[in-house]
């Protein structure tokens, strides 16, 4: 399935599923699945990855794979390229297949259907999009999180939170993420997932063989 939020009808034809949309990421994405709900009614996970993200076929089939076999709620693939992330706990351990976590950012996660459904209201929550995977951790705190290191990712973009072309947007709109972030954070009690800033913890792992 292809959102595409550029000149209408780019790229329709390289996707099974197709859908114009004005908006920043989780309010077009969330105009995806309300319009191709019954469609993925017929899917045990879904993906949701940024347009900045580069993986193999291969890899996202083990990605899959993965998922399904540990039985997850919400997932990620770690980031390969270590000069290139947000938080410190994604990125790549070669010794894990796997590593249990209290977070999973938005923009790699991976869901379990029931678990998008259950949170889909969430998706409205910020316009940015920032603090949405904080509330995700929230919700979920007694399923199953993880980071997929034998399926890892690259991010093609720069993390530039300040200077790149989505925090301008959100900008022009008048929109202020790190507003909506504290927003968020200050709506309920995160307990120690929060503590000025989003704490991430690593629960155990599953070894490479």
């Amino acid at each position: 399935m292809l959102v595409n939020y550029g000149e209408p009808g780019l790229h329709s034809k390289d996707a099974d599923y197709f859908l114009d949309a004005r908006g920043f990421k989780l309010e077009i994405t969330r105009k995806a699945i309300d319009h191709y709900q019954e469609e993925l009614t017929s899917y045990d996970s879904i993906w949701l990855p940024d347009d900045d993200l580069s993986i193999s076929t291969a890899g996202i089939n083990r990605l899959f794979s993965t998922f399904h076999e540990f039985q997850l709620d919400l997932a990620q693939p770690a980031i390969a390229n270590a000069e290139n992330y947000s938080f410190g706990i994604t990125v790549r351990q070669h010794d894990f297949r796997l590593r249990f976590v209290n977070f999973v950012e938005v923009g790699r996660a991976l869901f379990r259907r029931s678990a998008l459904l259950q949170l889909l209201d969430t998706f409205d929550a910020t316009r940015s999009g920032w603090g949405v995977d904080l509330l995700w951790a929230h919700l979920l705190r007694h399923g199953r999180l993880a980071i997929i290191d034998e399926a890892p990712v690259k991010h093609m973009r720069p993390i530039d939170l300040e200077g790149g072309s989505y925090y301008r947007r959100l900008k022009e709109e008048g929109i202020d993420p790190f507003v909506e972030l504290q927003q968020v954070a200050q709506s309920d009690d995160f307990g120690d997932l929060w503590q000025g800033g989003i704490v991430t913890k690593q629960y155990g792992v599953v070894p490479r063989q």
